[in-house]
């Protein structure tokens, strides 16, 4: 949601010309057929009815615009980052990691691939961090499953991953 956001946020800016125009403003109006001036709001407060759900969607939109070169997008997802690795540090303090640790991730945010992970790894490798960021090995729900047995007293066979 906060994607989305900050996406909308930088669309009102290309189009009333406080900043240039960038792929965002092209896949945004094309995407919600924006034909006039303050359309953005319209689509925001009525047709969508301010709905998070679909409020969110525009992070598609971010992500599709940081593919066309989009260096605002680009910097979404970079902040994106950053406030994730916020996160990493300060569990690992609180954690008192001194050894290498495991990261994962999950969520939509990570459906943007390389614009979130590629900044974060960069920021981990930056730090003082013995982090190591690793690609889920199971999906969500499998994992959550697994995770399930092994709490009601289960050993979870070698051939599962």
């Amino acid at each position: 949601y906060w994607i989305a956001l900050r996406t909308i946020n930088e669309y009102t800016k290309q189009k009333d010309g406080r900043k240039e125009r960038t792929a965002l403003y092209d896949i945004l109006e094309k995407e919600y057929n924006i034909t006039y001036q303050y359309e953005i709001v319209d689509v925001v407060f009525n047709r969508l009815k301010f709905n998070r759900t679909e409020l969110a969607k525009f992070s598609k939109i971010c992500f599709l615009a940081a593919e066309e070169g989009c260096p605002d997008c680009k910097k979404i997802f970079r902040d994106v980052a950053e406030a994730i690795f916020e996160h990493i540090n300060a569990i690992s303090k609180e954690l008192n990691f001194k050894d290498e640790f495991v990261v994962s991730y999950t969520g939509g945010v990570f459906k943007a691939g390389k614009h979130v992970l590629e900044p974060l790894q960069e920021m981990i490798n930056n730090s003082k961090l013995k982090c190591k960021l690793q690609e889920p090995a199971l999906d969500p729900w499998n994992g959550s499953v697994l995770l399930a047995y092994t709490l009601a007293g289960n050993k979870v066979p070698d051939n599962v991953k």
